[in-house]
């Protein structure tokens, strides 16, 4: 501004710049509203483009003579010396001379050129009709119906005596062309163009109005529309002088309300496009829904592409009943087509759409979109919408004295096009938009000063707001009903509820906006027949099964885990019974070798680490249907416990045994070593406390807990019918942690080190030959069957995880199968030395046979005497060094002589 004022002096003093003539410099403060600007500025006059007028149409060689002489004059000093001339070209692009809507056209011109001229008509007034979305004024258009409204309300208006008798009103036209832009030229020019105007009619679409209206209000001028329905233009604060023939799309949001609160619908989706009035429709209805306790599932907006947020709705998780859409006709289409596309459609699904559609609109956009109209009806189908009543529902005479019927027929016949009652074309609120506004007017020159309707000026408020006084409080009958305003300059009227019935929206009831009320014209099998005669539910109901391991699995693995209790408590009393058992021979005191060198410690160790394997196997069969879920957890935390100290009691207790054999026979054969049972019963306490320390430092972090694992199972036809969705219902005991992998991990990784370390024993242990001593072959097989039973068990509990029953039968089965086995290669061999013909040590009948000692002497005695004193001390019977082409240990025996006592030494083999 400053920069301005600075420039404006210079100028002014410059004696070469426009030297007759003194700047003057204007300021106004926009205050930062941008409507002010709008309303305040200069208006400026810009040439546009021909477009689209081609050089063989008439309206371009008018164009051409117009530009050509406008060029001469320009250069004819003669004519105009201190002016240029400036030609403006507006296109009419379709209005050809054949149109019904040129027709109109010329016909409103010249009418208006005739009353302009004419003294006696309004000689200080002119009224103003703007319309959008005219395009070629075609009487299909919505533009064309509200602009035919108002042409007859006009007509009915000057031949009744009773509204404004000493006035006639002049309709002026003026097309926006569904351009924002467009509509502010025309404004400014009416501003700027005498005679004033003291009222505006229209326009139609919400996005135009709303910037329209918000320069009428700075300039004090009435504005009334009878279509724009925008939620925004209820603020008086922003729109002081707009009314509305139609309510708020705001009020409509109250009537899908009523429905879902009566319905008992919880949970919706709002699509939306982005543009007025259906982003304010939708903001304004997602807080209502908040506020009544309803959900709002998805909210999306969409300018032209929708694949991708019907895609969303299809791929979410959750099921969304009611789907509130707020669109026009073309976009409608669209949304029908990709809902075809994707299935949402159909008795599970409730679709409330914006109303005011026309008849059969899904043939207009053939073309348009992948989808073909029959496939476009078939989605819609079904759909829901609340919409204004355009045309009155009764006989009752208007203002002006024709009734709602008579209106039609006349309109009908007037421009070729059937209205009926039902129909959503904008002629009758156009008309009683124009109604309103001559009926403020007439009740305003009653109330004011004579002349102050002659006087008007823009900026008048006294006017003004008598002007609106008088509005607020009409209450009359028109042509589209009865007509009152609400504070918000809305109107107040009911809404009708319709439903598409195979391509026909009949209406099924209303719904009355003062007093939150639903009245249906049907009962509930016939409102909602489509549906399966009931409302849909918004979710089905829940059948839930909680799942649990079958009686006819869980008891049988019972009795089979008693029976290898048994199992293994007799082989471990066999094991305490013949580890000490003893007899004499003809010449030895024998100790039972079969036992005493298998390490029966050991064997214990082994045979009780099965008896806990067959206790961890009942405990993983047992769930909620036999303990509660506080029971179930203690006993989940048990069995953890359990299955780590059974595997290190059966596997480590082997190969202890084995790393035994190793040491002495393998690793340190030349030195005379003893390892005693204890010693290795202390490693299998050392892997024990490795089981407990994980098990410890996992319990502290992440410890168990019961969780419920919900597993949906797929509708029959059936279940869809009836509203059913089954559930299975898991309970399962896990620390529900994103640690759980890391434990798992920690767990597998040092069982499968004991495991490789169980397999270099077994490996390196493979060639000695004393069965009673080296168990290798049997460790060797228990390995092989455990690793194959996790390869079977593992992929398969895998691909059956959803049937708990069949998991635990073929778990059960395979840990059943490997400790039984495991338990039986360790212990029947050694029943067969002891209750067959040869005993680990030897053949006692060939070693008698050898030996011709009567008695035994002190030297035998005292070598009996020793090992049994040191169970581990086998290098006494083993060679030096077995011979490289052989694969058994001798064992050399002294036989002492009958006198000397010296004995000759045997060698048995």
């Amino acid at each position: 501004m400053v920069g301005g004022q600075m420039a404006t002096e210079d100028i002014n003093n410059a004696t070469s710049i426009l030297p007759d003539y003194e700047i003057v410099l204007l300021i106004n403060d926009t205050k930062v509203s941008q409507e002010k600007v709008t309303g305040m500025c200069e208006h400026k006059f810009e040439t546009r483009g021909p477009e689209d007028l081609s050089t063989g149409s008439k309206g371009y060689h008018a164009m051409v003579g117009g530009q050509m002489a406008t060029e001469d004059i320009n250069n004819a000093k003669s004519i105009l010396p201190g002016y240029e001339i400036v030609l403006l070209i507006n296109d009419t692009k379709d209005l050809n001379t054949g149109s019904k809507g040129y027709h109109a056209m010329i016909g409103g011109q010249m009418a208006t050129e005739d009353i302009n001229n004419a003294k006696s008509i309004l000689p200080d007034y002119e009224i103003v009709l703007l319309i959008n979305d005219t395009k070629d004024l075609s009487t299909g258009t919505k533009g064309y119906h509200a602009m035919v409204g108002g042409q007859m309300a006009t007509e009915d208006i000057n031949n009744a005596k009773s509204i404004l008798p000493d006035y006639e009103i002049v309709l002026l036209v003026s097309d926006t062309k569904e351009s924002t832009a467009v509509a502010l030229n025309g404004l400014y020019e009416m501003f700027y163009t005498p005679p004033v105007r003291i009222g505006m009619i229209g326009p139609v679409l919400s996005f135009i109005t709303v910037e329209i209206a918000a320069v009428t209000g700075l300039w004090q001028f009435v504005q009334v529309s009878g279509a724009a329905t925008s939620p925004a233009l209820a603020d008086r604060n922003k729109y002081p002088t707009f009314f509305r023939t139609v309510a708020s799309a705001a009020k409509l949001n109250l009537g899908y309300l009523e429905i879902l609160k009566e319905m008992d619908w919880k949970t919706v989706a709002i699509l939306t496009e982005s543009r007025e009035p259906h982003l304010s429709v939708s903001q304004d209805l997602q807080s209502n829904l908040e506020d009544n306790g309803i959900r709002v599932a998805i909210a999306k907006t969409f300018a032209t592409d929708i694949s991708d947020t019907i895609r969303l709705i299809k791929l979410k998780g959750h099921r969304c009943t009611d789907y509130l859409r707020k669109f026009y006709e073309g976009s409608a289409y669209r949304v029908f087509c990709q809902a075809f596309k994707q299935g949402l459609y159909g008795v599970k699904y409730v679709w409330f759409i914006k109303g005011l559609f026309q008849k059969e609109w899904w043939l207009k956009y053939e073309g348009t979109d992948s989808c073909s109209p029959e496939e476009v009806k078939t989605a819609s189908n079904g759909y829901f919408c609340a919409t204004y009543s355009v045309f009155g529902r009764t006989e009752t005479p208007a203002a002006t004295g024709i009734t709602p019927g008579e209106f039609r027929k006349s309109a009908s016949a007037r421009i070729n096009y059937n209205f009926t009652m039902d129909g959503q074309e904008y002629l009758g609120i156009g008309y009683d938009a124009m109604l309103a506004l001559a009926l403020a007017l007439n009740a305003s020159q009653k109330e004011l000063p004579k002349g102050a309707l002659e006087n008007y000026r823009y900026g008048d408020t006294e006017t003004t707001e008598s002007i609106k006084k008088n509005l607020y409080g009409l209450d009359f009958h028109g042509v589209s009903g009865h007509v009152t305003f609400s504070d918000d300059g809305g109107r107040n009227s009911d809404f009708l509820l319709k439903q598409n019935r195979g391509g026909v929206e009949e209406i099924i009831g209303t719904f009355d906006p003062l007093n939150g009320s639903v009245s249906w014209y049907y009962s509930t099998e016939l409102t909602w027949k489509l549906h399966g005669g009931s409302p849909p539910r918004e979710t089905d109901s829940m059948d839930v099964t909680t799942v649990h391991i079958p009686r006819t699995i869980f008891i049988p693995i019972t009795v089979f885990c008693g029976l290898g209790y048994i199992f293994a408590c007799s082989f471990l009393c066999f094991n305490i019974l013949k580890r000490n058992e003893s007899f004499r021979s003809r010449c030895f005191y024998f100790v039972n070798r079969a036992i005493k060198m298998s390490s029966p410690n050991l064997n214990n160790v082994i045979a009780f680490g099965v008896i806990v394997a067959y206790t961890c196997i009942i405990l993983i069969g047992i769930d909620v249907s036999l303990v509660d879920e506080d029971k179930l957890l203690k006993i989940c935390k048990v069995r953890t416990w359990l299955i780590a100290m059974a595997f290190t009691l059966v596997f480590g207790g082997m190969f202890t045994k084995m790393w035994r054999v190793y040491s002495i026979v393998i690793h340190n054969r030349t030195k005379r070593k003893v390892i005693k049972d204890s010693h290795l019963v202390f490693i299998v306490g050392v892997l024990l406390l490795i089981d407990m320390l994980i098990l410890v430092l996992h319990e502290i972090t992440d410890s168990y807990q019961i969780t419920n694992v919900r597993t949906q199972i797929p509708q029959t036809e059936e279940d869809l019918a009836k509203y059913v969705q089954r559930v299975h219902l898991h309970v399962q005991c896990n620390s529900g942690s994103e640690n759980d992998l890391l434990w798992l991990l920690a767990f597998v990784i040092y069982k499968v080190f004991v495991m490789i370390f169980g397999v270099f024993l077994t490996w390196q242990t493979r060639n000695i030959n004393v069965p009673a001593l080296n168990d290798s072959y049997y460790v060797g097989l228990a390995i092989y069957n455990t690793i194959l039973c996790f390869a079977v068990a593992v992929p398969l509990s895998i691909i059956n995880n959803q049937s708990v029953g069949i998991n635990y039968a073929l778990v059960s089965c395979l840990v059943l199968f490997c400790v039984t086995t495991t338990l039986s290669m360790l212990f029947i061999p050694k029943l067969r030395m002891i209750y067959g013909k040869k005993n680990a040590v030897g053949d006692l009948n060939t070693i008698n046979r050898h030996l011709t000692i009567h008695q035994p002497t002190q030297q035998v005695l005292d070598a009996n005497q020793a090992f049994d004193k040191q169970e581990g001390r086998i290098s006494t019977f083993i060679a030096d060094k077995p011979s490289s082409n052989k694969k058994s240990t001798q064992v050399k025996l002294k036989e002492p002589s009958n006198e000397t006592g010296e004995g000759s030494s045997t060698t048995r083999t």
